[in-house]
């Protein structure tokens, strides 16, 4: 009995390695959208969370994939030297500027910003469950935000929203893209995003 758990949790854990593979071979997202990413780096991952039209039938809702890793302090420091080498915008989770990407679940958590400038970014329910902080909306505060891209405009052409499909009651990201990182030097963690919707 125990063997066959054994044997699901390799099978699951091979499935999460693939997911940026997947995603750009299925023509999905480019590999330019998934460069961030870590390459073949399996030893540090935590946990994947990927969502794809392939697999759903949710072809209008948006494409995401999210991968968490745990580094060395070290390994963490220059991750964010090269984010701020690379000028990535950095922002917290709860920030009233952000536009909170719910795709697929509770869209409660976005209100009415007067920001001129807002930033897509991931809800990260998956990532609050599995890190057990599901009781809060947000990423605790030892986490910083760095985006590193984020464009309106229509990225994967089955995704296509009507008016009455607005996301956020923003018309200028009713489609769009966002990419970015993450990070708690605390905990020691990363979780790589891209969301297109």
């Amino acid at each position: 009995m125990q063997s066959r758990y054994i044997i699901i949790g390799l099978m699951l854990y091979a499935c999460a390695c693939s997911l940026t593979e997947e995603a750009k071979t299925t023509g999905l997202l480019s590999s330019d959208q998934v460069s961030h990413f870590p390459n073949g780096d399996k030893r540090h991952e935590m946990a994947s969370t990927a969502f794809y039209p392939k697999f759903e039938n949710h072809a209008g809702e948006g494409v995401y994939i999210r991968k968490t890793y745990q580094y060395s302090k070290n390994k963490i420091s220059q991750i964010i030297q090269n984010l701020n080498d690379n000028n990535a915008f950095v922002v917290k989770h709860s920030d009233s500027c952000n536009l909170y990407l719910e795709l697929y679940f509770d869209k409660d958590l976005n209100k009415k910003t007067a920001c001129l400038n807002k930033f897509p970014v991931p809800a990260f329910w998956e990532e609050k469950v599995f890190l057990g902080i599901q009781e809060s909306k947000y990423l605790p505060d030892d986490f910083d935000l760095y985006i590193i891209e984020i464009k309106q405009g229509i990225f994967i052409g089955e995704i296509q929203r009507n008016d009455e499909d607005d996301l956020f009651g923003y018309p200028e990201w009713r489609n769009g893209l966002s990419k970015g990182v993450a990070i708690s030097e605390e905990r020691r963690i990363c979780i790589y995003w891209t969301e297109i919707w």
